[in-house]
């Protein structure tokens, strides 16, 4: 247990091992602002009720780039970045294993966000 324990805390220590790639910008999505409803069990005494909540979904926007080492990733980022951006664009995209930023025209813009690759 305490090896497995040591290798875990070891996987976050080193994870944050930065990489640099050269990326092409391939496409650029927004998603408007939308509702999601989810059916909610609720206990009532000796019987449970189902109840619809209600949840705000915000806009969001994301970049798609490829990689120079020919993986595409999609990286979400903010409104100001998505307006400056358009597709053909050359990025640098740095990962630390936790956030993924991404430089353009000696300007960087910090994105936070969960690795997502296709």
């Amino acid at each position: 247990m305490k090896k497995k324990l040591s290798s875990f805390v070891n996987t976050l220590l080193f994870r944050s091992e930065q990489h640099t790639h050269s990326a092409e910008l391939i496409d650029l999505s927004y998603t408007p602002e939308h509702t999601q409803t989810l059916m909610m069990p609720v206990s009532t005494g000796k019987s449970v009720a189902v109840v619809p909540i209600v949840q705000m979904i915000p806009d969001s926007y994301s970049a798609k780039v490829k990689l120079d080492d020919g993986k595409v990733q999609t990286i979400t980022i903010d409104k100001t970045t998505f307006d400056s951006l358009k597709i053909g664009d050359t990025l640098k995209v740095k990962h630390d294993g936790w956030s993924t930023s991404i430089q353009q025209n000696e300007q960087a813009n910090e994105i936070q966000q969960n690795h997502s690759v296709s």
